[in-house]
């Protein structure tokens, strides 16, 4: 009886936020249309060019091994600290291609054989922003300073490095090293692979970046405007939506930043749910990753003192708008990728025995 009246009272609750996010929808419909815009101007700007390219990349040397074969000599150094050459490899293409591409390849390797409580374990360190996204974003347009982007990276990839030897340690018995007769394998089944499922990423990283950008600037529309300008609620919105962090001040410290990058955003995390092809703890999750981009704050503060990093009063200049000549190149981009999109899944459905053995 007690379960029923809860399970009534959330469905309550969510269709009187269903109703109430549809009224501002019609009345604040000018700011949405806004919104949207700059959400796809940051995918367009920031997101597709710093991962796109990587994206396709690292999924196609873990596909084909060709890295995994140059590193076999490795392996029984390796084997000693939990990790393999495969591992390893995926854990350094995680490091440097973007938040998603650490799941992807986690995708893979379960995809590989791996067991899924091993690599559900090893995701927790394989999720990182790439240093395109940090250098141009923390570094230069908030600090104008390369070098700024430089320590933030450092310091995640550092304390991601820690987090990851922990575990692997911890779990050395349930990494396999891999066999002698491993081969490479270059074919275009395994380009057209790392393609059309990048592509596919692509499109969920985006989606969710409109989406939950659409979802803030719905909440700041019926709050004060004190309270939406506070310095405080542009750390709230960088915190769940992290590509918010390029509205912050120049004078903002650098570990803050540093926080804020390692944890990605409640965005970014439900993107990683939703391209995970393993069973998720969301509360373990977060905690783990709050954990980690705490580790990353403090690695940021010594380096800053070290280095002796000091604060530019300027910043770097916005993105550019949209200007229109840049429509057509938007319809056909479009248009090709609901082409893409249609074929990859036809493809998928007829050799959906030979993409698992890819």
């Amino acid at each position: 009886m007690k379960y029923a009246v809860k399970r009534t009272v959330k469905q309550l609750i969510a269709l009187l936020i269903c109703f109430m996010a549809g009224y501002l929808l019609i009345i604040e419909n000018k700011s949405v249309s806004d919104t949207v815009k700059s959400s796809i101007e940051v995918c367009l700007e920031v997101l597709i060019p710093s991962m796109c390219g990587f994206m396709i990349l690292s999924t196609f040397i873990l596909k084909s091994k060709i890295i995994t074969c140059l590193l076999k000599p490795l392996e029984k150094f390796l084997i000693k600290t939990g990790l393999n050459s495969e591992i390893l490899t995926a854990f350094i293409l995680s490091q440097i291609g973007g938040y998603p591409v650490g799941v992807k390849l986690c995708n893979e390797l379960i995809l590989s054989g791996y067991k899924e409580s091993y690599i559900k374990r090893l995701l927790y360190p394989m999720y990182a922003s790439g240093p395109a996204f940090v250098t141009g974003i923390a570094g230069m347009l908030i600090y104008n300073s390369t070098m700024a982007g430089m320590i933030i990276f450092m310091s995640y990839l550092i304390s991601n490095v820690i987090i990851m030897l922990l575990f692997s340690l911890k779990y050395k018995n349930e990494c396999k090293p891999l066999g002698i007769a491993i081969k490479s394998d270059l074919s275009p089944a395994v380009v057209n692979y790392s393609v059309i499922s990048s592509f596919k990423a692509l499109f969920v990283v985006c989606s969710y970046v409109i989406a939950f950008n659409i979802g803030i600037r719905l909440v700041c529309s019926v709050l004060p405007h004190d309270i939406v300008n506070a310095q405080w609620m542009g750390y709230l919105k960088a915190f769940v939506e992290i590509s918010n962090v390029k509205a912050f001040l120049p004078g903002t410290p650098l570990f803050v930043t540093a926080f804020f990058i390692s944890f990605g955003g409640i965005c970014v995390i439900f993107q990683i749910f939703s391209l995970a092809k393993l069973r998720l703890n969301i509360k373990k999750f977060i905690g783990m990753r709050i954990f980690t981009s705490l580790l990353s704050t403090l690695i940021c503060y010594i380096a800053e003192i070290i280095t002796g990093f000091e604060y530019s009063a300027q910043t770097a200049v916005m993105y550019p708008a949209f200007v229109p000549q840049n429509i057509p190149v938007l319809l056909c981009l479009t248009i090709m990728s609901g082409f893409l999109m249609k074929e990859s899944e036809k493809i998928y459905k007829n050799n959906k025995n030979f993409f698992k053995k890819v």
